[in-house]
C-alpha cells in the first residue's frame, strides 16, 4: 500500500481493512459427464455467474495425479486444467492449482507408481515431468500450488509414511518454484483434524507448507452448535497456523436435515462466517464450497470413494451447494454473495486494491 498524507488517510480509512480474497467453487448444475457438451456449457455458465457477482474470484481446482497421467507419459493436464486456464484468461479468476498425490483418504498416483515409497527417485522424476506439462498450461505467475489434499486424514491411518512424505514435499517444492516462481507450495489439512486431535498429522504439514491451508466445515459434530459461536472456531484455526497466512481452501456447510441443518441454517452460517473470515487479517483467502449440490450419481461416487455411506454423511456431502443441483438457489446463495460483496466493498472503502 502506498504512503499517503495523514488527512487523506483519515478520510479513506473509514472501514476495517478487510483483506480476504474470496471465491465460490463454480461447480455446475445438472452434471452429466456422459454429455460433455452440456457439461461444458453448464460449467461455463457457472464460471460466468460467479465472476459476475465476485471481483476476481478464486478458482480452486485440485486434480489427482492418476487423472493427469492415466498411463506413463500420457498426459491430460491440458484437458483437466483447461477450464481453469480459460477462467483466468477470459474472466479474471485467480487460479489455485493442485496436482495432488494424496486426496483425503488415499494415494492418487498412476497405477505403476501406486506402491512406490514417497522417497523413490522414480516417483520424484515422474512428478517433475508432470510439472513440465503443467508449466505449458498454466501461467508462470501462478500464486498457489497444492501437492496433497486433506493429508491428515490419510496419515492418521498411515503414520509410518509421514516422514517419507515430508521428504517428498521438500524435494518437490523447489521444482515447482522453478516453473512457477511466485507459487506458494503447500498441502492442505482439515480443520476437523484439530477438533479430532489429529494435531500430530496437522502440525508437521503446516510447518512444511508456505501457507497454512485448511478445509473448514464448522460442524464440530454437534447439531445444535450455535451459529453465533462459529467464528470462534476460526481463532483455533489461526492459532494452529504457526504465524503463516491462512488459505481456507474450502468453507462449507450443508442444508440437509439429515446433517442436522436446514436451508435457513445454512444461510445463517454463511451470513455469519464470511464477515468473521474477512475481519481476521491472517485469513488471506477463502473459497466457498460449492455453487451447486452434487447430483445423485456424484453423491454415490463420492460415498463410494470415501467408503462411508451413512444417512448423516450423505446428507452433509450432498447438500453443500449454495444452489440445488437443478440450479434453483437456496437462501445461502444470496446470503453468501451479499456477505462477500460487503466484504469486498469494505476493501474498496478502506482504499485497498
Amino acid at each position: 500500500m502506498k504512503l499517503c498524507l495523514i488527512v487523506f488517510c483519515s478520510l479513506v480509512f473509514i472501514a476495517p481493512a478487510y483483506a480476504t480474497e474470496f471465491g465460490i467453487l463454480p461447480f455446475p448444475k445438472d452434471v452429466d459427464f456422459s454429455k460433455p457438451e452440456e457439461f461444458v456449457k453448464n460449467y461455463g455458465a457457472a464460471l460466468g455467474e460467479v465472476a459476475g457477482v465476485i471481483k476476481n474470484p478464486l478458482n480452486v481446482s485440485l486434480i489427482g495425479w492418476e487423472k493427469l497421467e492415466p498411463d506413463e507419459g500420457e498426459y491430460r493436464v491440458k484437458d483437466e486444467f483447461g477450464g481453469m486456464a480459460y477462467s483466468v484468461s477470459a474472466l479474471g479468476y485467480t487460479p489455485y492449482m493442485g496436482m495432488t498425490t494424496i486426496d483425503t483418504v488415499k494415494r492418487v498416483l498412476p497405477d505403476d507408481l501406486e506402491d512406490e515409497d514417497w522417497t523413490s527417485n522414480d516417483l520424484f522424476d515422474r512428478y517433475k515431468l508432470l510439472l513440465d506439462e503443467a508449466a505449458i498450461v498454466m501461467p508462470r505467475d501462478l500464486k498457489f500450488f497444492i501437492i496433497g489434499n486433506e493429508v491428515d486424514v490419510y496419515f492418521e491411518k498411515h503414520p509410518d509414511e509421514v516422514a517419507a512424505y515430508l521428504t517428498f514435499i521438500q524435494k518437490v517444492k523447489p521444482e515447482v518454484k522453478k516453473r512457477f516462481p511466485q507459487a506458494r507450495v503447500s498441502v492442505s489439512v482439515t480443520f476437523d483434524g484439530l477438533i479430532q486431535k489429529r494435531d500430530e498429522f496437522v502440525t508437521p504439514f503446516v510447518s512444511a507448507s508456505d501457507m497454512a491451508v485448511f478445509t473448514f466445515y464448522p460442524m464440530v459434530g454437534v447439531k445444535d452448535y450455535p451459529v453465533g459461536l462459529m467464528p470462534t472456531l476460526l481463532d483455533k484455526l489461526i492459532q494452529n497456523a504457526q504465524g503463516k497466512d491462512v488459505f481456507l481452501q474450502e468453507v462449507g456447510f450443508p442444508s440437509s436435515p439429515d446433517a442436522h441443518s436446514s436451508p435457513e441454517r445454512q444461510a445463517e452460517v454463511f451470513k455469519t462466517i464470511i464477515p468473521a473470515i474477512a475481519a481476521r487479517p491472517q485469513i488471506k483467502y477463502a473459497s466457498i464450497f460449492i455453487m451447486h449440490d452434487f447430483g445423485k450419481p456424484m453423491c454415490d461416487a463420492f460415498t463410494d470413494y470415501y467408503s462411508y455411506d451413512t444417512r448423516e454423511f450423505r446428507g452433509f456431502l450432498c447438500s453443500l451447494g449454495l444452489k440445488y443441483d437443478d440450479g434453483t438457489p437456496k437462501p445461502a446463495w444470496n446470503a453468501a454473495v451479499q456477505a462477500i460483496q460487503a466484504a469486498q466493498q469494505g476493501r474498496v472503502s478502506a482504499g485497498i486494491k
